[in-house]
């Protein structure tokens, strides 16, 4: 992996993105904590990363995608930075660390901002309690450890493997200003763009795996109307996983066989 804890200007935007995600809890709370009951901060929690609850924090995730680690790489392409490097290591080599690093990056990432919400919201909201049952809409486990420790990591591999994807797309933008917006639109039709496309039969399936939801939010299957599986939502979320990796490889090995560098 590259040192990405060198890059200049990462961890200011990194600082903003975790201030504006616990910032945006407190107003968040605003307008739901009176329909919970008393002491539910997992709760609360559970459907702040919840797409179907929570609209600017999903956005605020949507956008980051393309604006944190992957706006560097993309950015170095364009420059042809990235040429300094292959000249003694092979394209293949460079972006199977471009895509290792960002998905390390995001897990720890997403784990952390995870971290400081859940704190924000005991110390300033709600109370969190692992002494009851958690509501199974938001969690995959009533239990209230399981439901944490899943929830921290699916949604951190699913957020890892959604800024991979956006990476991997961002390798075929010619604009690193174009990329920069790229994460909220590719995030967005992944959400909204396939729920569209519901009610076709013979692809519906298929569909079900790749909408978004079912990878960022996958305790959450049941709030997705038709595009809600029977499978348990852990067995969704694996499956999710599989095809989005599976379109990021087929994805990056396209590229590299067009010439890996596009960025004229």
């Amino acid at each position: 992996m590259f040192g990405f804890w060198r890059f200049r200007g990462l961890w200011i935007r990194l600082f903003i993105f975790a201030i504006l995600m616990n910032l945006l809890t407190l107003g968040y709370s605003d307008y739901t904590v009176n329909m919970l009951p008393s002491g539910s901060g997992l709760s609360l929690f559970g459907s702040y990363f919840s797409p179907r609850q929570s609209l600017f924090g999903t956005l605020l995730i949507f956008i980051s995608s393309a604006t944190l680690i992957s706006d560097y790489w993309i950015t170095a392409i364009d420059t042809h930075f990235s040429q300094l490097i292959t000249t003694r290591r092979s394209p293949t080599w460079l972006v199977r660390r471009m895509l290792l690093t960002t998905f390390v990056f995001s897990f720890v990432i997403m784990l952390l901002i995870q971290a400081t919400v859940l704190t924000t919201i005991n110390f300033a909201v709600s109370p969190v309690s692992f002494q009851q049952a958690v509501s199974s809409q938001y969690f995959m486990f009533t239990n209230p450890a399981w439901a944490v420790v899943t929830s921290f990591l699916t949604h951190a591999i699913g957020y890892a493997l959604l800024t991979d994807f956006v990476l991997m797309i961002g390798l075929w933008i010619k604009k690193p200003f174009v990329f920069r917006v790229s994460g909220l639109v590719i995030a967005l039709g992944m959400y909204i763009g396939l729920a569209m496309l519901n009610t076709i039969p013979i692809i519906k399936n298929i569909l079900a795996y790749l909408y978004l939801p079912n990878l960022i939010a996958p305790g959450q299957v049941a709030d997705f109307g038709s595009f809600a599986l029977r499978q348990e939502p852990l067995l969704v979320f694996t499956i999710s996983s599989c095809f989005y990796i599976v379109l990021i490889l087929v994805g990056a090995w396209f590229w590299l066989k067009r010439g890996g560098d596009i960025h004229d």
